[in-house]
């Protein structure tokens, strides 16, 4: 796995399409429509593709390196993702690599809850020693 460092640059942020008002109005024209609603879900994914195809919503606009995919969940606005256009931006910094030990037990069975260790039994442990010396 590569950990990567991004030069993000000036950031455009991206309102979701969904929210856009010509994606509103297609969505609101295709309600007052008599058709299924199997149907009404392909044609609003339709206009959604057709949305994401032009040129103005794959790229930043003029003056911006990248863009930030906002997503608005009611009055939170969290940032989910940060697209750039150009690969020079973009330089691994780390590359990790693991091997998966033993699987766990599950912890919903009697033997997984015996499995499962408090914050307390961790600290007193001296596991956590040695994952860090591992580490080092």
């Amino acid at each position: 796995m590569l950990l990567v460092r991004v030069a993000c640059g000036k950031v455009f942020e991206r309102e979701p399409l969904h929210l856009s008002p010509e994606y509103k109005a297609s969505a609101r024209q295709i309600a007052s429509q008599q058709l299924s609603d199997q149907h009404k879900k392909k044609l609003r994914e339709e206009k959604m593709c057709e949305l994401l195809r032009r040129p103005e919503n794959r790229c930043c606009p003029d003056g911006y390196h990248s863009q930030l995919g906002v997503d608005r969940s009611g009055n939170r606005k969290s940032k989910t993702e940060v697209v750039v256009n150009t690969n020079f931006q973009v330089y691994p910094a780390y590359r990790i690599t693991y091997s998966p030990g033993a699987a766990l037990s599950d912890p919903l069975l009697k033997e997984g809850k015996e499995a499962l260790k408090t914050f307390d039994e961790y600290i007193a442990s001296d596991w956590h020693h040695r994952a860090r010396d591992v580490l080092l």
